[in-house]
């Protein structure tokens, strides 16, 4: 094998007969091989526990992150806007991240790549697809915000299309950054940590310069232009119309809604920052690998660098959910009230389920029988059953709607009866059953003249 600072060859002799054939094969050298023996400036071993430790962070903070935005845009039904919609899918694209590409970058510190070539090539572009993915929603979120606030009486997008066009962008973003990675990649052998890695070996350097650029461009570059120019527009147009609203006889219904679109604005424009923040140090990074490769695999910190940029790569997958429930009401609430929902140790919560089981159970039977003397009670009915559960049930109904939505066992009711919703119709049923008894023992009892002439013989 001849290696140099630039290429890696391996020369094969063939014996056929008396015939002799010699092929030799020439690739780069993995990102990750350092080019020369000399000696490393850094504890590796620290450097590889530092790594652990970043990376466990990142997997326990943003993993149950964005499983809390994504149960709280599909469990609240007030949350299940478009807007939330396509936060719901930069935060599947985060889960993704986190769950498989940041899993492999860690294993890749200990061990070889197990998983063979077919998954190398299909599953190790993921991250890229996901940065795409990312990118084009942004985009699309900033789109939403600029008609809403610019041109308020235009057609708003639907859901049902909003899901197409997030399907699209999926596609796309396979399409156009997954597949061109697929045929650059392969199983090299000599990495940093390990022996045997997935990594990226470039067909020609033509093919390198022009995918690293038009990604770049299209991905990076462009896309940052637009949201900055539509972010722009926004904040003109809302500081006219709180300069109008200022003179105008509605003047305060509209500075409100300026101003809540303000904080909007706000939330989304620090999520962009953020992004940008940790998808620049990872362009600069690849640009210069593709123009300056000689030069930086003779810097003895260029693994510790690039590390680092790795590391706050994956920090962006996590930033999401903290932003969402410093910067807006609703995702803070709707995540106490999954919280609530998720924790089997919440005693009032497991208290209010019980008191609605049993007022599920009692209302029903009530409807379904009565006794002889015609009162609304059934002898299998709970005579322990106490105000104070009801109370205490009223009281937590909100927090625990979002969490019966998806139960059956509070969805039975009669065939002939309209659709009801969990613990909203129980509660409803239980007192008008109630009231209606009241009535029934107030009202004086209806005696027939039969009947009375009867009880006179």
């Amino acid at each position: 094998m001849n290696q140099s600072a630039s290429t890696i060859c391996n020369t094969t002799i063939i014996h056929i007969g008396n015939q002799t054939s010699i092929n030799e094969t020439c690739h780069q050298p993995p990102l990750l091989d350092h080019p020369n023996d000399d000696p490393l400036p850094f504890n590796k071993d620290l450097l590889r526990a530092f790594l652990v430790v970043i990376y466990s962070f990142i997997f326990l903070l943003g993993v149950p992150g964005n499983i809390l935005v994504i149960l709280t845009i599909t469990r609240v039904k007030k949350m299940r806007s478009v807007k939330n919609l396509l936060i719901a899918n930069i935060a599947i694209g985060d889960l993704i991240s986190i769950l498989w590409c940041l899993t492999t970058t860690l294993l890749g510190l200990f061990i070889d790549w197990p998983y063979g070539l077919n998954i190398c090539k299909y599953l190790n572009t993921l991250s890229d697809v996901i940065i795409g993915n990312t990118v084009f929603t942004m985009v699309l979120i900033t789109f939403e915000r600029y008609r809403a606030i610019i041109s308020p009486f235009s057609s708003k997008p639907t859901l049902r299309r909003t899901v197409l066009a997030l399907t699209f962008f999926w596609i796309v973003s396979y399409t156009l950054i997954g597949i061109p990675l697929i045929k650059a990649t392969r199983i090299t052998y000599g990495g940093f940590w390990v022996r045997k890695m997935c990594s990226l070996i470039w067909p020609s350097r033509a093919f390198e310069i022009t995918y690293r650029m038009g990604t770049f461009i299209f991905v990076f570059l462009g896309p940052f232009f637009i949201v900055l120019f539509c972010f722009l527009r926004i904040k003109l147009k809302l500081e006219e119309n709180i300069r109008f609203a200022s003179t105008s006889l509605r003047g305060r219904s509209t500075i409100k809604r300026a101003k809540k679109n303000q904080r909007l604005i706000k939330m989304l424009l620090v999520i962009f920052v953020c992004f940008t923040a940790c998808f620049l140090p990872v362009n600069i990074l690849l640009l210069a690998f593709t123009f300056f490769k000689r030069e930086l695999f003779a810097w003895k910190y260029l693994i510790v660098f690039l590390q680092m940029v790795i590391a706050v790569l994956f920090l962006n997958s996590t930033m999401n959910p903290i932003i969402l429930y410093l910067l807006s009401r609703d995702f803070r609430m709707g995540y106490i009230q999954q919280i609530k929902c998720l924790c089997p140790s919440n005693a009032k919560l497991q208290r209010a389920v019980r008191g609605i089981k049993r007022i599920s159970t009692y209302s029903f039977r009530l409807s379904g029988k009565r006794n002889k003397s015609g009162r609304a009670r059934d002898s299998s009915s709970p005579d322990d059953f106490d105000e104070s559960s009801s109370s205490e049930t009223e009281k937590t109904e909100n927090d625990l709607l979002p969490c019966l939505q998806t139960s059956d066992w509070l969805m039975k009711s009669d065939e002939s009866s309209p659709p009801r919703n969990g613990a909203l119709f129980v509660m409803n049923k239980m007192q008008n059953t109630n009231n209606n008894n009241n009535n029934n023992e107030n009202k004086p009892k209806k005696v027939s003249w039969s009947h009375y002439t009867s009880s006179l013989e």
